[in-house]
């Protein structure tokens, strides 16, 4: 994937400082058009633009959850395979805005992904539910 002006700015540092995910989400939702964009960051090359493009897009979907649905099925294979622990993170803090519930859409792959999650156990993100 090209990186893009929105994604280079969340490049840099090391995986201790916190880059620019704040004004790359303010960014994305004062134009929501770049959200696409955004998400693709998740699959960035580079370990530290796809952790950060994971917290821009976690603050985001705070005030923006309806965004992620129709990208659901990208996100949900993603939480399948992904194997850095911020980005198991920030996954287990943005699927619970998806809205789905039990077999709906969450297969045990998901639920051990955000389980694995540093300090989130999936029961806490009431991701399976009654």
């Amino acid at each position: 994937m090209p990186s893009t002006p929105l994604l280079d700015q969340l490049r840099g540092g090391d995986r201790r400082s916190i880059g620019r995910p704040n004004a790359v989400a303010q960014e994305v939702v004062g134009s929501p058009r770049r959200f696409p964009e955004l998400v693709a960051g998740l699959w960035h090359p580079d370990a530290l633009v796809r952790m950060r493009a994971g917290d821009a897009l976690e603050k985001v979907s705070r005030h923006h959850p309806g965004w992620l649905w129709p990208l659901r099925g990208d996100l949900l294979g993603l939480a399948r395979i992904v194997e850095e622990h911020e980005a198991r993170w920030h996954l287990a803090q943005i699927l619970p805005r998806l809205g789905l519930r039990g077999a709906r859409g969450l297969t045990r792959a998901h639920i051990d992904a955000c389980d694995e999650a540093p300090g989130l156990g999936i029961a806490q993100m009431g991701i399976v539910g009654p």
